[in-house]
């Protein structure tokens, strides 16, 4: 333990170096900041194909992609299959995915929670605090049912970016059994934005 101490102290000495402060005058000072650089573009340019700002992508013909985003609502042939649309947002307690084992933390935001209207709930047979499957044509995920009326009855909003440090290391934490990630896609806005889609997405649910 002692070594592994001193193994560490050496490292954050390492990344002081080139600033000239020690450790311990680091902790002393509380900030290092660095030169301050505004209007990087005026001698660089944007990181664009013209260096520009791009209000239409200027390479749209050779991706084979819109030049402007459009939206035009869930596809028509998932209406049926996937009825309800699915949205996330990022819980305040964390940051993306980090600091899930942090317990203080997790006593607020404790786990996956999947919200829904009432009469939602109520149609699928699903009740406050039971596991639920969301569904869409990328994967399936379970979360925790929570009720609300702040959701709309058409809306299934789950929880973004959940992982279980507390789980298994073979199974890489069980990240896929509740991760947003699963269902998504690249396949439609992804390709212009370089993300996945993480909203409007048609979904279905049922009680597991």
């Amino acid at each position: 333990m002692i070594d592994s101490c001193l193994h560490h102290v050496q490292l954050l000495e390492d990344v002081l170096e080139p600033s000239g402060l020690s450790y311990d005058e680091f902790v002393a000072l509380g900030i290092l900041k660095g030169k301050e650089k505004f209007k990087k573009y005026l001698g660089a340019g944007f990181r664009t194909a013209t260096g520009k700002v791009e209000l239409a992508l200027s390479k749209a013909k050779e991706l084979g992609l819109s030049p402007l985003p459009q939206c035009s609502g869930l596809p028509e042939e998932e209406s049926e299959e996937y009825p309800l649309v699915l949205t996330s947002s990022k819980d305040p307690y964390y940051l993306h995915s980090s600091y899930r084992w942090i317990d203080s933390l997790r006593k607020r935001s404790p786990g996956p929670e999947v919200r829904l209207h009432p009469r939602t709930a109520a149609q699928y047979g699903i009740r406050t605090g039971d596991d639920v499957l969301v569904e869409t044509r990328s994967g399936v995920i379970t979360q925790r049912a929570r009720l609300t009326d702040r959701v709309h009855p058409n809306v299934v909003h789950a929880a973004y970016g959940w992982w279980f440090p507390e789980g298994d290391a073979e199974s890489q934490y069980d990240w896929q059994r509740s991760n947003y990630n699963i269902l998504t896609s690249t396949e439609k806005l992804g390709k212009a934005f370089g993300t996945p889609n993480l909203k409007g997405i048609g979904c279905r649910i049922r009680a597991a």
